[in-house]
């Protein structure tokens, strides 16, 4: 079926020891990290050897935090894909965290048809969304959908 991984397979998410024996034992790629809330505590589980794709959050360890997990992953030769269900300012972090990155990986974009979806220019088209250039984080929010 060409699945790249397997999100969060164990509970809690800190049990890197059993994430790591689901990697081993399961013959297909394991994502982890969008529960935890620090840089060090990804750094411990890609040095434990429990997965293949490092999922950190921005809304949670901010954009530096996700600068050091890059670092880290690189080190552990493990991917990075941000953690992503935000309509708002994460997703846009999210975005351009992904945009400068040295290897290109997907967008996590949370599927539902809202009837005003607070940053239009980021409606996935042809499942690409456009990096957005303005000041800040690219985009400025829609008066009318805030209102």
């Amino acid at each position: 079926m060409n699945v790249r991984w397997v999100e969060e397979p164990v509970w809690p998410p800190e049990d890197f020891a059993a994430i790591a024996a689901v990697r081993a034992a399961g013959g297909v790629g394991i994502a982890a990290g969008e529960c935890l809330g620090e840089p060090a505590s990804l750094g411990a589980m890609m040095a434990a050897g429990a997965v293949d794709v490092v999922q950190p959050s921005v809304t949670k360890i901010g954009i530096s935090g996700v600068l050091a997990v890059q670092a880290l992953a690189k080190r552990h030769g493990v991917a990075v894909v941000p953690h992503c269900p935000y309509f708002g300012p994460g997703l846009l972090a999210s975005l351009h965290l992904l945009a400068a990155a040295p290897v290109e990986e997907p967008l996590e974009v949370y599927f539902a048809d809202l009837a005003t979806p607070p940053y239009p220019g980021l409606i996935p088209r042809q499942g690409f969304v456009a990096v957005p250039d303005g000041p800040g984080l690219g985009m400025e929010l829609d008066p009318v959908a805030l209102a």
